[in-house]
């Protein structure tokens, strides 16, 4: 038969499994927290480029057909402000409210309909984001990116006019969310793994003293009648596995209770 775990053993291996689940959970809901910050900071940063560099240059009459080759210039030229100032902005789409793309800095896709779950959305006047992740044949990442749908309302209208969609480059903010979180993880579990070392010398100081207690007289500190009758076991056990025989002899003392007392 196996040996039953003590006491200690068990609040060692329960309360040490009880902090690694609670270490992983908390860093697990703070890098969501931090995932969501960042993306919210981002999708913030597009609705910058759609009010300062999209907007001012539009008016109602503009976004009906594609832009002129004017209108486009104006566009790349206000957008690419963005960019040498360290934006991390790749493109930018312009569509109708119709899926009719009227400016993109790609002028081939200039025409294109699109019908996208992230369009309809942002038509219907929500902002869309979506994080993309490119990888080669191993399933390493090589290119992230965000895309952002963004609905345009120009001055003096209720409704959406038109939809920006914008991508940027989301692989440095990637790479430093994993190394935040990376970190996290490890304070968290080096914090928890203190925190249940001294815990266990403390439960292991007290377990001692409430055995010693438990197998010891509180007066004279010698052992007492359960000490006696597991030495007494264990002995008996150890000479009847060689064969031999043992014997026990006790020796009473009248009224001694009461001296002891």
């Amino acid at each position: 038969m196996p040996p039953r775990l003590s006491l200690l053993g068990k609040f060692s291996a329960l309360s040490l499994l009880a902090m690694l689940a609670l270490a992983i959970a908390m860093g697990t809901v703070m890098q969501s927290s931090i995932e969501s910050r960042a993306l919210r900071d981002s999708e913030r940063l597009t609705q910058v480029f759609n009010s300062l560099a999209v907007a001012p240059n539009l008016t109602h009459s503009h976004v009906d057909a594609p832009l002129s080759q004017a209108r486009q210039a104006r566009l790349d030229a206000a957008l690419a402000r963005f960019t040498d100032a360290g934006s991390r902005l790749l493109h930018a789409h312009l569509f109708a409210v119709d899926g009719t793309t009227i400016y993109s800095d790609v002028r081939s896709r200039i025409g294109d309909v699109t019908e996208s779950h992230g369009f309809r959305q942002a038509r219907a006047g929500k902002l869309v984001s979506e994080v993309e992740r490119e990888r080669d044949d191993a399933g390493e990442a090589t290119d992230t990116r965000l895309e952002v749908y963004v609905p345009l309302r120009l001055p003096g209208g209720k409704s959406v006019d038109a939809v920006t969609e914008f991508y940027l480059d989301y692989g440095p903010t990637a790479a430093a969310i994993n190394d935040d979180a990376r970190t996290l993880h490890m304070m968290l579990l080096a914090g928890f793994v203190v925190l249940w070392l001294s815990l266990f010398w403390i439960v292991r100081g007290a377990s001692r003293k409430l055995r010693h207690q438990a197998l010891h007289d509180m007066l004279t500190g010698l052992p007492n009648r359960t000490r006696l009758y597991q030495r007494v076991g264990r002995e008996t056990a150890s000479v009847r596995a060689f064969g031999g025989l043992a014997a026990l002899l006790l020796i009473d003392l009248d009224r001694f209770k009461e001296v002891n007392d």
